[in-house]
């Protein structure tokens, strides 16, 4: 491992990172590889195995993240291992073999390709659509080991100004060349717009826009897991050959491909003598790079940030400053920024970072850094940036010593990358270890016999170690792998390492089951909480979040400037805010203007700052309406502010339950007495108003709408020849096959709405004085939900993320939250999955009738203001269709996919970033939306329905006695309630009734049709 500090510049008080003991996981285990490919020979391994201290025999785990049938992918690590074996090298320097885009040779209608003129290329190969093939048919004159350059331009969407990657499976000869092929991954460029930013009249910066650029780019295809040091090499012998390209995802050009040898990166050591004999007698120099100014990137979410601390320059006093730059969003696989600098003269430079890393407590993050294109050392492939508060020093090789780089005179190019390659050989064991206890449960429940845990017989000796003999083999060896795995990340990381001590917990666990294997039968729950740890350092592994506030670079001569504030900084800088607390503009940390509208909003710091933005960019500036838009952190707020007299104008972000409790109290304003509500309603789905409407009036407006899909794979799926259920009859046919190959099928185990809107129930009587859950429907929906458990075996509690990542349940229904982890966190199932509308029930009408609901957020007027139709102009145009299309446009930018705002305006909805294949089926679902109505006492039907959900599936009872025993309870508390308010009189006599909604047809796709603010 590289120290990142010399002598000098810090190391004295802080010390190195292992700096002479250890070597990266990739150094150790892959790096080793290419060198001795590049050479000729394997004579290096076997040295560098020894050198990665305690992971012994870890690059033997190459290979082993089985599919769900117990295969093994042949993955890039597999195959280069291979090569090497078999004495294969790199090509000779110099072999090129040129590929024009414009030249396929076979290609499918699909493609939708075409060539013509674009950007400087006379022939450039546009791919129009994001599937389809091409193929190519090139000869290599040698045969050995080559890299794969590709000259590539992204194209906009033709409905949508695109911002995912561009990904095409690539084949030789008709087959994958190694697995991780199956997702040729091409990133987009991005910048800021304008920078430096744009100033309110606070004095406050305003976050740029991120702009996409368009322009063409070469690039060496590599991991799109961000797993190699290096990019990948290819295996040709001498010969004709046929590329294919397969679309998986976005439109995209292409200029040429090139098979090319391999460069090899130098050591520094190779250059280190001469580098500092020759730099001897330079002239000082110094040039300071702010990182927020950032040339490139290769995310828009690599985003500058605000500290306040004294340490980063320039300081954030009483106004926003950016400051900085990355964060968590720059801790993401293959995450990049550049940026440019300039030097006065031919000579050698030192490269000095100042940064913090606070994220991930007693673990290095790691870069890759490189300058005008290329990585300089192989040094600079894993380089370590270090736990703690903000430090700084020159990159520096493993003896301490500052490495220098020769620079010619004028600009240059610096760029650091996310890389989590030294992680690769845990990540393997890890995920190994996961599914070899997934298939330890499967074993298990087979020899008990029962799907279902909770019916296993607990007081039983199952005498495990006879039905499964090698079951405490299997758990030591497990045991041991996550020994070793524990062992290496602490000789990568110190002793310090928080994950340490839960693989201790872990293997302690697992020893206790060897011992005694009841115990596992008695705690498969516990055991698979096992696997659930194992698969969150998964996703811990491969976070690298990093703050970089400042870049030097520097002749070796020059001196320094401190990296930290000095303690005399610190105290004037805290003296100067408490001055500030007097006289400053502390609009940074919310807005306080007297002649403005209060808007509070339940979420977080992000959204209320994008929404403060847009409200001086826009709103203000159209209506002369001034907005204080502030954070409210806890709904509980609103209730104290009510007892103290202190309310906002408007409240934003509330759970779909909380408007009609305030509407009860008298305590908002009845949105339906403005003129305009009716035409500004219908950007909504009739089904979402319904959680709003209460007693004549109409509460609140809602903001964003979470909701199920079915979530499928579709490789899982065709390899069992079935198909994707339409009506829960076919669900039913569907489980058989499931739970013979060891699968299941996720259903949210307590969601009786799809079940009970399906069959023509509701969970009140329509003048909302009584409970509808003891009508016959309410009865036949409760039965066919619970006999999912009860007789079919679904699970009660299980991941469905993670079953549905290793194949166990490839097929279930989740909200959109799965959409959106599916695609950010587990990229490598890439086209292998899609969505599709929840099961229904026939209507009669030669229907499927897919009733379901779903989660609201809403925004309401508190009665109290003396500003409520300025408060009704602010929400109006919050809800427009062209605000929310661009907040969430905005937000997504930002933050990245997982911020993706799921607005209830219907045309915004449509104008997000969703694939057209998955938006046309998230409309089907949605035109059966349909939520629940609010009445006094609601609160009181989800809790005895949860009791008797629990008392038939987990307690045994009858589904009807439960749920009987339930419906006469909310009754009684209903009564109470509707006495409470007016609605029944002390005899019991019914004084007024409610008007509660209902939809009783699927929403026809309309909407206002205009964008009234």
């Amino acid at each position: 491992m590289r120290a990142l500090f010399p002598a000098g510049h810090g190391r004295k008080d802080r010390g190195p990172v292992n700096g002479r003991r250890l070597r990266t996981a990739a150094l150790a285990l892959l790096s080793v590889v290419f060198v001795a490919l590049a050479a000729g020979s394997s004579a290096p391994a076997s040295g560098a195995r020894s050198a990665a201290t305690g992971a012994a025999g870890m690059e033997e785990r190459y290979g082993e993240a089985f599919l769900y049938d117990g295969g093994g992918p042949d993955t890039y690590a597999a195959k280069l291992n291979g090569w090497r074996k078999q004495g294969y090298k790199d090509v000779p320097p110099g072999v090129s073999v040129g590929i024009e885009a414009a030249d396929y040779t076979a290609a499918s209608p699909d493609a939708a390709l075409s060539v013509s003129a674009l950007e400087g290329e006379s022939r450039a190969l546009k791919w129009e659509s994001g599937g389809g093939y091409a193929e190519y048919r090139f000869r290599v004159p040698e045969s050995g080991l080559y890299r794969l350059s590709v000259t590539y331009f992204p194209l906009a969407g033709k409905d949508r100004d695109s911002r995912a990657d561009i990904i095409r499976t690539l084949t030789i000869d008709g087959a994958l060349p190694f697995e991780e092929a199956r997702l040729v991954t091409m990133k987009r460029l991005w910048k800021d717009d304008p920078y430096p930013p744009l100033r309110d009249e606070y004095g406050n910066e305003i976050r740029p826009k991120q702009e996409q650029l368009r322009e063409w780019i070469e690039w060496d295809v590599s991991d799109y897991m961000n797993e190699y040091p290096e990019p990948h090499r290819f295996y040709l012998e001498k010969g004709e050959h046929v590329m294919r390209l397969e679309g998986v995802q976005e439109e995209v050009a292409f200029a040429r491909f090139v098979f090319r040898s391999p460069e090899p990166i130098p050591s520094y050591a190779d250059v280190k003598e001469a580098y500092e004999r020759e730099a001897k007698g330079q002239n000082p120099f110094l040039a300071e790079i702010q990182a927020e100014r950032m040339e490139r990137k290769s995310d828009p979410v690599v985003q500058i940030a605000m500290s306040a601390e004294s340490s980063v320059r320039p300081e954030a006093l009483d106004t926003i400053v950016y400051n900085m730059m990355g964060g968590w969003k720059w801790g993401r696989r293959g995450a990049w920024a550049e940026w440019t600098f300039e030097v006065p003269a031919d000579g050698y430079y030192t490269i000095a970072p100042v940064y913090e890393q606070q994220f991930v407590r007693g673990r290095n993050v790691f870069r890759t850094v490189s300058v005008d294109g290329k990585v300089p050392y192989r040094e600079l492939l894993e380089v370590p940036f270090r736990y703690g508060d903000w430090q700084g020093g020159p990159l520096a090789d493993g003896e301490g010593d500052a490495m220098l780089f020769k620079l010619s005179q004028g600009k240059h190019t610096l760029r650091m990358r996310v890389n989590v390659s030294p992680h690769r050989p845990a990540l393997d064991a890890v995920e190994s270890a996961i599914v070899r206890l997934r298939g330890i449960g499967d074993d298990v429940r087979a020899a008990t016999g029962v799907a279902n845990d909770s019916l296993i017989d607990k007081g039983m000796n199952w005498r495990l170690d006879e039905s499964i003999p090698d079951l405490g083999d299997r758990l030591n060896g497990v045991a041991d792998d996550l020994r070793r795995t524990r062992d290496y990340l602490t000789e990568l990381h110190g002793d310090k390492l928080e994950s340490g001590y839960s693989f201790t917990s872990l293997i302690r666990d697992l020893e206790t089951f060897k011992a005694d294997p009841n115990k596992l039968v008695n705690s498969l729950q516990r055991f698979g909480s096992v696997q659930e740890q194992l698969s969150a350092m998964v996703s811990g592994l491969t976070e690298q979040p990093l703050h970089l506030d400042r870049i030097y670079v520097a002749t070796p001569q020059q001196k320094l400037p401190p990296f930290k504030a000095t303690w005399w900084g610190s105290v004037k800088s805290s003296l100067s805010r408490f001055v500030l607390t007097f006289t400053g503009n502390f609009a940074a940390q919310g807005r306080n203007d007297k002649d403005a509208i209060d808007v509070w909003v339940q979420r977080g710091r992000d959204y209320v700052n994008l929404i403060q933005e847009m409200v001086d960019q826009e709103f203000t500036p159209q209506t002369g309406i001034k907005v204080n838009v502030n954070l409210m952190p806890n709904p509980q707020m609103l209730i104290l502010g009510n007892a103290a007299g202190i309310q906002p104008d408007v409240a934003l972000g509330l759970a779909e339950g909380t408007p009609i409790d305030f509407a009860m109290r008298n305590a908002l304003v009845n949105l339906n007495r403005f003129p305009d509500y009716a035409q500004v309603s219908k950007r909504f789905l009739p089904g979402a108003l319904m959680p709003f409407h209460y007693d004549g009036g109409d509460w609140a407006l809602p903001e964003v709408q979470s909701f199920n899909m079915m979530f499928y794979r579709k490789d899982v799926l065709k390899k069992l020849n079935v198909s994707v259920p339409q009506t829960w009859d076919d669900v039913y046919a569907l489980l058989p096959t499931l739970q013979q190959n060891r699968m299941n099928f996720y259903l949210p185990p307590e969601d009786l709405l799809p079940f009970l809107y399906q069959r023509g129930g509701g969970y009140y009587s329509p003048d909302g004085l009584r409970s509808g859950l003891d009508k016959p429907e309410a009865f036949e929906a409760f039965r066919q939900l619970t006999d999912f458990f009860v007789v079919y075996g679904l699970d009660r509690q299980a991941n469905f993320y993670q079953h549905f990542r290793y194949g166990t349940m490839p097929i279930g229904i989740a909200d959109l939250n799965t959409y959106l982890l599916l695609t950010v966190a587990a990229p490598e199932l890439t086209g292998q999955w899609a969505i599709a509308p929840i099961p229904g029930t026939p209507d009669g009408k030669g229907r499927i009738a897919r009733w379901a609901g779903g989660a609201l957020q809403s925004g309401v007027i508190f009665r109290s203001s003396d500003r409520q139709d300025d408060a009704w102009q602010f929400l109006k145009w919050w809800t427009s269709d062209t605000v929310q299309t661009q907040f969430g446009v905005d937000l997504e930018t930002i933050n990245g996919l997982e911020y993706r705002w799921n607005t209830a305006n219907m045309n915004a909805f449509r104008r997000q970033m969703w694939p057209k294949e998955d938006l046309d089926r998230i409309l089907e679902q949605l035109r059966w939306y349909k939520d629940v109505p609010r009445v006094p006492g609601e609160y009181f039907t989800d809790r005895q329905y949860k009791f008797a959900w629990n008392r038939t599936v987990v307690d045994g009872d009858s589904s009807r006695d439960a749920l009987e025993t339930a419906a006469f309870e909310i009754n009684k508390e209903l009564l109470r309630k509707q006495r409470e308010f007016g609605f029944v009189d002390g005899t019991g006599r019914t004084v007024r009734t409610l008007d509660v909604p209902d939809v009783s047809e699927p929403w026809d796709g309309r909407t206002g049709g205009d964008d009234n603010r």
